[in-house]
C-alpha cells in the first residue's frame, strides 16, 4: 500500500524485514545495539542498518514505557532474579556462606555447666560459642555477653542459654539469602552447617562481615563499570 502511495518513501520488503527482525529482537532480548549490529552483519548495507536503528529505538522505547523491561528480563524476574540494569551480577552468585564464613570458632557441648563455660571462655577473647549436642549436631549459639551476664546458675547446662537453634546457613547459601536470614532472625552471628541431615557446624558468619564484604565487592564492580 505504501509502495503505491509513496513509492520513493516506502521501505523495500527486504529492508522492512530486517527492521522488523531488529525490532522483535529488541523487544525480546532488550539489546537494541546488538540487533543493529546483527542487521549490519546480515546485510552489509548501512542504508538498511538505518532502518534497523530506527525500528530498534522505537521498539525499545515502547517496551520500556508500556511494559517496563524486555521479555527476557521478565522471564528472569519470574525465576526470582532481580535485574534492573545491564550490570553483571554473576559475581553475587559466587559469594556464598562457604566463601564468607570463619572456621576458627569456639564450640562446646550443650551439657557443659555454665560455671565451667564462664571460666573457660573469656568475654575479652570470645564473642560467641557454638553449641553441639551429644550427637555432634548443631544446637545453637550462646553469645559471650549472655553467658557472663547470668549468675547463680553454675550447675545448669550451657544449652539452656542457646539461641538460634533452628536458624542456620548452608555452605551453598547465597549472599542475598544470607542477608535475608539475618533480617529474619535479627541475629548478629549465624552458624554454617554442612548438610541438612547431619547439621554439623563448620563455621560462623557475622552480619557485619557479610555487609562489609558485599559493599566492598559492589564498590569495586561499580568502579570497573565507570572506568571503562
Amino acid at each position: 500500500m505504501l509502495t503505491g502511495l509513496l513509492p520513493t518513501l516506502a521501505l523495500q520488503p527486504g529492508t522492512a524485514a530486517i527492521a522488523a527482525l531488529a525490532a522483535l529482537g529488541t523487544g525480546v532480548l532488550g539489546a537494541p545495539f546488538s540487533m543493529v549490529c546483527l542487521a549490519l552483519e546480515i546485510t552489509g548495507d548501512f542504508s538498511v542498518t538505518v532502518g534497523a536503528v530506527v525500528a530498534s529505538s522505537v521498539c525499545a522505547l515502547i517496551v520500556r514505557e508500556l511494559f517496563g523491561y524486555s521479555f527476557a528480563t521478565w522471564r528472569f524476574h519470574l525465576r526470582g532474579e532481580v535485574i534492573r540494569g545491564p550490570q553483571d551480577i554473576g559475581w553475587a552468585r559466587q559469594m556464598s556462606a562457604a566463601s564468607l564464613m570463619r572456621t576458627d570458632f569456639e564450640n562446646a557441648p550443650t551439657t557443659m555447666p555454665i560455671g565451667e563455660a564462664q571460666r573457660l571462655f573469656s568475654p575479652a577473647l570470645v564473642r560467641q560459642i557454638v553449641l553441639r549436642d551429644p550427637n555432634e549436631t548443631y544446637a545453637g549459639i550462646v553469645p559471650a555477653a549472655t553467658l557472663h551476664s547470668v549468675a547463680n546458675r553454675d550447675d545448669e547446662p550451657l544449652g539452656s542459654l542457646a539461641q538460634q537453634q533452628d536458624e542456620c546457613l548452608f555452605p551453598t547459601t547465597s549472599v542475598r539469602e544470607i542477608l535475608k536470614a539475618f533480617e529474619r532472625s535479627e541475629a548478629d552471628v549465624l552458624a554454617v552447617v554442612d548438610r541438612a541431615d547431619s547439621r554439623t557446624a563448620i563455621g560462623t558468619l557475622s552480619e557485619s562481615h557479610v555487609l562489609r564484604t558485599y559493599g566492598e565487592e559492589l564498590e569495586g564492580r561499580n568502579q570497573e563499570l565507570f572506568s571503562r
